[in-house]
């Protein structure tokens, strides 16, 4: 997912995915036009959703252009498929690179968007609200708990990351972090060589 306002991002993201284990059936770019200067996740999650719905899928994982995920980023989820309706992590990394800064954070009983995936036929009777709400997650994840829906929360392998390019909608990209990392040594440890180059290379500028 994506706005067309941070194309490096976008291309590291589309070779991330291509390197998942298993391979994703298909993936879909969401990158049309904005309609004006306000934030529209909102709106562009509900037309992944759509779109899944019509073509027949089973489940939508929501990828965000900015963020990391390894490779067996689905590769965990694969054995809760069966017996879940919701998947996400209780748990998450986040990096601001422009300050070197860390977090994790725990957020009991929801999961961040970029790391929320779930079944299509789940979401027959959410109520899309207002495509400029930042804070889809949070409505996803209240409406799957008042609705009963088989919730499954493990440790993903992904870290929300934080830089200020293009329209950003969470709050971590003008955070300070309590964790210091001036060197990207923590940063390093965590992700993929190329990852690393990446994003130690970007310009925050």
């Amino acid at each position: 997912m994506t706005r067309g306002d941070r194309p490096k991002l976008l291309e590291h993201c589309r070779w991330q995915v291509s390197r998942f284990i298993p391979t994703p059936n298909e993936h879909l770019i969401v990158d049309y036009a904005p309609k004006d200067g306000r934030p529209d996740l909102t709106e562009r999650v509900k037309f992944g959703y759509e779109y899944a719905k019509e073509n027949g899928f089973d489940w939508i994982h929501v990828i965000e252009d900015d963020d990391f995920y390894k490779e067996d980023y689905l590769l965990r989820m694969w054995h809760h498929f069966d017996k879940s309706d919701f998947i996400g992590s209780e748990f998450t990394y986040y990096m601001n690179l422009k300050n070197r800064t860390w977090e994790r954070t725990h957020h009991p009983n929801h999961s961040s968007l970029f790391c929320t995936s779930f079944r299509v036929e789940a979401m027959k009777d959410f109520k899309w609200n207002a495509a400029n709400k930042v804070f889809l997650d949070l409505d996803l994840w209240q409406f799957a708990r008042k609705k009963g829906f088989r919730r499954t929360f493990i440790e993903l392998p992904a870290i929300g990351i934080k830089h200020g390019i293009g329209m950003t909608g969470g709050k971590g990209h003008k955070a300070t972090f309590p964790n210091r990392d001036p060197e990207l040594s923590w940063l390093k440890s965590k992700v993929d060589q190329k990852s690393f180059e990446f994003y130690s290379n970007l310009n925050l500028s």
